[in-house]
C-alpha cells in the first residue's frame, strides 16, 4: 500500500513561502493525530520487542536452509586446527520436497452463488478470479510465501488495489516475512482478533517525497536519522554478532532495504524507513440484517440495498464494529491517515502459517527442530574427515632433529619419515581409524533424525532404502505425507482467506465494462464480457450483462485439487479396485478415478467420460442448464425404457404366435397321418379282397412291384419246413389216460394252464407217440371213440 498512495503534483497543505504570511500547520500534526501516532508507535515497539527473539531464530532457520550453518567462531576454530568447516545440507532436500509437492498440487477454486438466480454471475466471477490469477501470477507468489512458511514459520500474501490506472486495478503478490510485524496478542490464524499489522520498508527519499509532497521536511529528518551504517535492527544486530562474518552486517542492510552506505558523499543513497500500519478501531456503524446484504455496512447510495429495506426484506440496526484503518508514518510523525478503502473490512495481508509455538504463538517452520542434528552432522563429518586425513606422532624429543619436516612428511599420504635422532628413542605414528568410524555412525543417526522430524523420508525423495516391498515403500511415503499434512492444511486455509478477499475486491472495484481473456486447460483463449450494457429484447430496457458488482458470492477452494500425494494414492487405489470389477461397473466409476489424477486436461477427460456414461457433474447440480440437461436425459431414458418394454412385449407376442402356429401344424400333421393310415388300410382291404377273388393277381403284383424296386421285408423261406403234426386238444380224461400210460405224474387239477412246461412237454410227446400208432379195429361207441382215441374229424375233436 505504501507505493500505491497517489502522488500529488501540488502541495495540498504547504503553500509557497510568502514574505509576510505564516505557514499553515498540517492537520496530521494536530494533537489528536500526534496522540494517535504515539499509540501506534507503542504498538510498533511492543510488536518488535515481542517478536525479536523469535525473528532471530527465523533468520537462522532461513540461513540453515541456504547452507549458512557455521558460526564465524566455530569456523575460525576449525581452520586453526586444520579442519574444513564442511556443510552437508540435509535440510534443503527436505524443504524442496515439500515445496515441490505444493507446486505439483496447486489448488483450484470456484465461486458459488448465494441465490439460485445468480448462478451465471457466480460462474462469471470464477472466470474473473482466474483471469486475475493469470495476470498477477498469483500461484507463483503463493508458492513463494509457502516457502517462507515452511522455512521460518510464516509467509505473507497481499491483495489490494493499484494506484496505476494503466494496469489492472487489482493485484495479488508476495510480501517478505522480514517486513511484517503483527499483534503479539492475536491467537487466531485468520488474524480476526489482531488489533494491528505493521509493514516496514526502506525506500529512496526522492520517491517518498513524490508520494507525500506535503511532508518533505518530515521525510528529510527521518532519512538523516536512518542513513548511517550502524542503524541495524536488534534482531539483525544479534544475527550479525552470531555469525561475525565480514560483510554480513552489510548484507543485512541490503536485505532490510537500506542499501549501500558509503563514507563518500557522492556515493550515498538516501533512503527513509516508512511504517505502514493497518489497525482496527471500534466504530459505531449502521449494519444491514437480512437478504444478501446481511452483515454489510449500510450504504446510502446503494439502490438495491435501499429497495430491499423498503420492501422489508432487510433491516438496519446500529452496532459497534471494529473498522480497519490505515496510517503511514515515520518514527517521528504521520504521513497519511484514512479508513480502509476495502469493503471486506479485513487486513490486506493473509498469513500462511506452518507451526506455532504453544507458549507464545510464535511461528516456526520445519527447519527449527532439525537445526541441531544438522549442525551436529556437519561437525561429525568434518571431524571424521580430519581424523582420516591426519596422523598423530608420539615420540621422545631426541628421536629426530627436524620436527617440522617430520610433521610435513607424516601429513602426506606418501611421506617418508627419516629419524636422525637417538635410535632407542620412542617414536609412534597414530591414526585412529576406528574413531572416525564412530563419528560416521553418529552422523548417520543425525541424518535419520532429520528425516524423522521433517517427515521427508528416502522413499519420498525417490532414494533406495531398506523398505523392500511395495507395500512398505507406500507406507513410508504415506508417513511423510501425514507428517507434513498440517503444512498443506494451513496452505489451503490461507488460500480460502485470500480468495474471499479477492472476491470481495472484484465485487467492489470491477464496476466498469471490461473484456477479459481466459486461457483454458487446452491452451485456447476464451473472451468474456463483464458489466456489458445491452438492450433487453423482451422489455426493451437497458440491462447490464454479467454485472458482478450487484451480487455477492462465496469463494470455495476445490478440495479435489488438494494434496497431490493423497490424490495420487487414491488414483492408484481406484485403478487397482477397478481391475477387480466387471467392465460395466468400472466404466461407471471411471470418472471418479480420473478426478484423482494429475493428468493435464483432467477436467476435459472427466467431462467426456461423463458424457459417454450419461452422468452429471456434481459441482453443477444447481446449474439451470445442467438441470435442464438432466431432465432431458431423464425423458430420453424414460422413452428408451418404454421402447424397450414395448419391444419385449412384441417379441413375446411373436413367440406366442409362433408357438400357436407350430401347435396347429402338429395337429394338421397328426390329422394327415390318420387320414393317410385310413386310406392305406382301405386300399389294403381292397387289395386283399381282389387277391382273394383272383389269386393269380398276387403273383402279378409281386412281379410288378419287384420290377419297380420293391423289396419284400418278409420273403418266403428257400426250403419249406416239414409240417409238424397238429395235435388235437385233450380232454381231462384223455390227459389222465396218457399220463398213466407214459408213467407221468398228474398235476392233480388237470388244468393245462397250471401245468409246468416240463410235464406238458412230456405229455405232448406221449400224445404224439400215441397218435403215431395205428388205430386198432373194434367196436365203437355211440360217441365215436375207440379205446380213448378220438377219430379225426369227430365232434369232440372239433370242440
Amino acid at each position: 500500500m505504501i507505493e500505491n498512495i497517489q502522488s500529488h503534483s501540488a502541495d495540498e497543505y504547504e503553500e509557497a513561502p510568502q514574505p509576510k504570511r505564516k505557514r499553515r500547520k498540517n492537520p496530521l500534526d494536530n494533537e489528536a493525530n500526534k496522540k494517535l501516532h504515539g499509540k501506534l508507535m507503542d504498538w510498533w515497539i511492543q510488536a518488535r520487542d515481542h517478536e525479536s527473539s523469535n525473528r532471530i531464530e527465523q533468520a537462522l532457520d532461513a540461513d540453515f536452509k541456504d547452507g549458512l550453518q557455521w558460526s564465524q567462531e566455530d569456523a575460525d576454530e576449525l581452520r586453526s586446527r586444520g579442519q574444513a568447516p564442511l556443510v552437508y545440507n540435509k535440510i534443503k532436500p527436505a524443504i524442496d520436497w515439500v515445496l515441490g509437492t505444493e507446486k505439483r498440487s496447486r489448488m483450484d477454486f470456484a465461486v458459488y452463488a448465494r441465490r439460485s438466480e445468480d448462478t451465471d454471475v457466480a460462474e462469471t466471477k470464477t472466470s474473473v478470479l482466474k483471469y486475475l490469477s493469470d495476470v498477477n501470477k498469483t500461484p507463483f507468489h503463493r508458492s513463494r510465501a509457502f516457502d517462507d512458511a515452511v522455512t521460518v514459520g510464516v509467509g505473507w500474501l497481499e491483495d489490494g488495489v493499484r494506484g496505476d490506472s494503466t494496469d489492472d486495478p487489482l493485484f495479488s503478490r508476495y510480501e517478505s516475512w522480514r517486513n511484517i510485524w503483527y499483534d503479539p496478542l492475536s491467537v487466531e490464524r485468520d488474524m480476526s482478533d489482531a488489533r494491528f499489522i505493521f509493514r516496514s520498508k526502506f525506500i529512496d527519499l526522492d520517491i517518498a517525497k513524490a508520494m507525500f509532497p506535503d511532508r518533505k521536511r518530515t521525510l528529510d529528518s527521518a532519512a538523516k536519522a536512518s542513513s548511517f551504517y550502524g542503524d541495524v535492527d536488534s534482531e539483525e544486530d544479534t544475527v550479525a554478532t552470531y555469525y561475525g562474518r565480514e560483510g554480513f552486517a552489510g548484507g543485512l542492510l541490503y536485505q532490510a532495504g537500506k542499501g549501500y552506505a558509503s563514507s563518500e558523499p557522492n556515493r550515498q543513497r538516501e533512503r527513509v524507513r516508512l511504517i505502514e500500519c493497518w489497525y482496527r478501531e471500534p466504530t459505531p456503524v449502521r449494519v444491514v440484517r437480512g437478504e444478501m446484504f446481511h452483515g454489510a455496512e449500510y450504504e446510502d447510495d446503494n439502490d438495491e440495498m435501499n429497495e430491499a429495506i423498503e420492501n422489508e426484506y432487510a433491516s438496519v440496526y446500529d452496532a459497534i464494529v471494529m473498522k480497519v484503518n490505515l496510517c503511514i508514518m515515520t518514527e517521528d510523525a504521520l504521513l497519511f491517515k484514512d479508513a480502509s478503502p476495502y469493503r471486506h473490512n479485513e487486513f490486506p495481508f493473509t498469513p500462511i502459517w506452518a507451526y506455532r509455538r504453544g507458549r507464545d504463538n510464535s511461528p516456526y517452520g520445519i527447519v527449527r527442530n532439525i537445526r541441531d542434528p544438522q549442525e551436529n552432522l556437519n561437525k561429525r563429518m568434518s571431524k571424521a574427515l580430519h581424523i582420516l586425513s591426519s596422523n598423530q606422532i608420539i615420540a621422545e624429543e631426541d628421536a629426530a632433529t627436524d620436527w617440522d619436516e617430520i610433521r610435513d612428511e607424516a601429513a602426506r599420504p606418501d611421506g617418508i619419515l627419516l629419524l636422525d635422532g637417538r635410535k632407542d628413542a620412542r617414536f609412534e605414528l597414530v591414526n585412529d581409524k576406528a574413531l572416525a568410524q564412530q563419528h560416521v555412525n553418529l552422523m548417520e543417526i543425525d541424518a535419520r533424525m532429520i528425516q524423522d522430524v521433517s517427515g521427508v523420508t528416502d522413499e519420498n525423495l525417490g532414494k533406495p532404502s531398506n523398505a523392500t516391498s511395495g507395500r512398505a515403500v507406500t507406507a513410508r511415503q504415506e508417513q511423510g505425507s501425514v507428517l507434513t499434512s498440517e503444512l498443506f492444511d494451513n496452505l489451503r486455509y490461507a488460500f480460502q482467506l485470500q480468495g474471499e478477499k479477492q472476491l470481495s475486491l472484484i465485487e467492489q472495484y470491477y464496476d466498469h465494462t471490461k473484456v477479459i481473456r481466459i486461457v483454458g486447460d487446452n491452451g485456447q483463449p476464451e473472451y468474456l464480457n463483464v458489466n456489458q450494457p445491452e438492450i433487453d429484447p423482451i422489455t426493451g430496457q437497458l440491462r447490464i450483462m454479467n454485472d458482478i458488482t450487484s451480487t455477492k458470492g462465496d469463494f470455495i477452494v476445490d478440495e479435489s485439487e488438494y494434496r497431490a500425494t493423497q490424490r495420487r494414492a487414491m488414483f492408484d487405489m481406484f485403478a487397482e479396485l477397478l481391475k477387480t470389477m466387471d467392465p460395466e461397473t468400472s466404466m461407471q466409476l471411471l470418472d471418479l478415478m480420473f478426478e484423482y489424477s494429475d493428468l493435464p486436461g483432467r477436467e476435459e477427460i472427466v467431462s467426456r467420460i461423463r458424457k459417454l456414461n450419461g452422468q452429471s457433474d456434481p459441482k453443477k447440480q444447481n446449474d439451470p442448464e445442467e438441470i435442464q440437461r438432466m431432465e432431458q436425459q431423464a425423458q430420453e431414458e424414460q422413452m428408451m425404457k418404454e421402447f424397450e418394454r414395448r419391444r419385449i412385449e412384441l417379441e413375446i407376442e411373436k413367440l406366442q404366435a409362433d408357438v400357436s402356429k407350430t401347435l396347429a401344424d402338429v395337429e394338421k400333421v397328426k390329422a394327415d397321418a390318420v387320414n393317410t393310415n385310413v386310406n392305406s388300410l382301405y386300399t389294403s382291404i381292397q387289395t386283399g379282397t381282389e387277391i382273394a377273388l383272383t389269386p393269380t393277381s398276387a403273383m402279378l403284383g409281386d412281379t410288378v412291384a419287384t420290377s419297380a424296386g420293391f423289396i419284400d421285408k418278409n420273403p418266403p423261406p428257400l426250403f419249406n419246413a416239414p409240417d409238424k403234426p397238429v395235435l388235437p386238444p385233450m380232454s381231462r380224461q384223455e390227459r389222465t389216460i396218457i399220463q398213466k400210460k407214459a408213467g407221468l405224474d398228474s398235476d392233480n387239477d388237470g388244468n393245462p394252464l397250471t401245468a409246468d412246461k416240463a410235464s406238458d412237454l412230456k405229455l405232448r410227446e406221449a400224445q404224439s407217440k400215441a397218435a403215431a400208432k395205428p388205430v386198432p379195429t373194434g367196436k365203437t361207441g355211440g360217441t365215436g371213440r375207440s379205446k380213448g382215441v378220438l377219430k379225426k374229424g369227430s365232434t369232440a375233436q372239433q370242440k
